[in-house]
C-alpha cells in the first residue's frame, strides 16, 4: 500500500469502515494486515498454497495465499470463495471448496463469495435462491446449523459488526 492506502486502511478502522482486500495485490494484502486493527474480509477469490502474482492467468492472479487467508482469519476476517462455473463444476465442488477452505482457516472465516453479479453466466450460483440448495449439501456433508448459518452471511456480519465498533 502507498503512503495515503496505509491511511485509509487506519482510517477506516477508525471510522467503523469494513476493509475489503479482494482486489489487493498480496503486498497490499500484507500491509493491510500489518496495518489493521480491526477484522479485514477478502470477499471474492479462492485460496491456493502459492503466492499469486499478477503474470499469472486471470482466476489465478485473483487467489489470495493460503497464509495470508490464515492471517485474515487470525484478525477475526472472513474468506469469501467465489462460485466460479470456471473452477466448480456444481454447487456440490463449490460446497467442497467451501469446507476445504473452512479446514484451513476456520468454518468461522469461510463465507459464500460476494459480488455474485460480476460473474455473468460462468458461475454455480447464479442467485441467492441457491443458497437453500448450498444449506442442503452442506448439511449433508455434515456441517451444524450454525456453521452453515455463518457461511451464508453470518461470517460477514459478524466481521462488520468488528469493524463498526469503532
Amino acid at each position: 500500500l502507498t503512503a495515503l492506502g496505509k491511511e485509509a486502511v487506519a482510517a477506516c478502522n477508525r471510522l467503523g469502515i469494513l476493509v475489503d482486500v479482494a482486489h489487493c495485490t498480496p503486498e497490499g494484502i500484507a500491509h493491510a494486515l500489518e496495518i489493521s486493527t480491526r477484522p479485514l474480509v477478502y470477499s471474492h477469490g479462492h485460496v491456493i498454497s502459492t503466492t499469486p502474482h499478477w503474470t499469472h492467468s486471470g482466476v489465478r492472479a485473483r487467489a489470495i495465499a493460503a497464509r495470508q487467508a490464515r492471517g485474515i482469519a487470525e484478525k477475526g476476517g472472513v474468506i469469501g470463495i467465489w462460485p466460479l462455473g470456471s473452477q466448480f463444476r456444481s454447487l456440490d465442488a463449490y460446497a467442497g471448496a467451501l469446507i476445504d477452505t473452512a479446514s484451513s482457516v476456520g468454518i468461522d472465516h469461510v463465507g459464500v463469495g460476494t459480488d455474485l453479479l460480476g460473474l455473468g453466466g460462468s458461475t454455480v450460483i447464479p442467485g441467492y435462491e441457491q443458497f437453500p440448495q448450498l444449506e442442503e449439501i452442506l448439511t449433508k456433508r455434515g456441517l451444524k446449523s450454525a456453521e452453515i448459518l455463518g457461511v451464508l452471511g453470518g461470517n460477514y456480519l459478524r466481521a462488520l459488526r468488528a469493524a463498526l465498533t469503532a
